[in-house]
């Protein structure tokens, strides 16, 4: 109970835009809480929204090893993989992804992104049309 009042005022920290706060609640939910994904992803959002990439891909890695199935801890991950040029990785992480429920125009459209940087024309068509027919806004 504890656990989840901290993450939800580390949540509204984040909406409000006072990132180092936030982290520090997340911080202080890891040590209450050592195995909290959640806190783990937070962690890793506002890292990557502060440009701190490494740390930001760590605390997603974090969270997952806690929960393996955490979708929005594999689509963050997956994005942040893509930007660094790690595609193969970003490949697997969205796929991840897709298999946990995580299926989204979104997902569909960076997974298709990056099966295209791999020459895998047909495939990233079908995944394209999948993402533009799921939500034809996002592109």
């Amino acid at each position: 109970m504890l656990e989840q009042n901290l993450i939800q005022q580390g949540v509204q920290l984040i909406k409000v835009g006072e990132l180092q706060k936030a982290y520090q609640v997340f911080q202080h939910v890891i040590k209450t809480s050592p195995q909290s994904a959640d806190a783990y992803h937070f962690m890793g959002f506002i890292s990557a929204r502060l440009n701190n990439i490494p740390q930001a891909i760590a605390s997603f890695e974090q969270a997952l090893k806690y929960k393996p199935n955490h979708a929005d801890a594999i689509v963050s991950l997956g994005g942040l993989l893509r930007q660094a040029g790690q595609i193969d990785k970003a490949i697997a992480h969205y796929r991840r992804a897709l298999k946990n429920g995580a299926e989204t125009g979104h997902v569909l459209f960076h997974l298709g992104s990056c099966v295209a940087t791999k020459e895998r024309d047909e495939e990233a068509i079908e995944l394209l049309e999948k993402s533009i027919a799921m939500d034809p806004g996002y592109i």
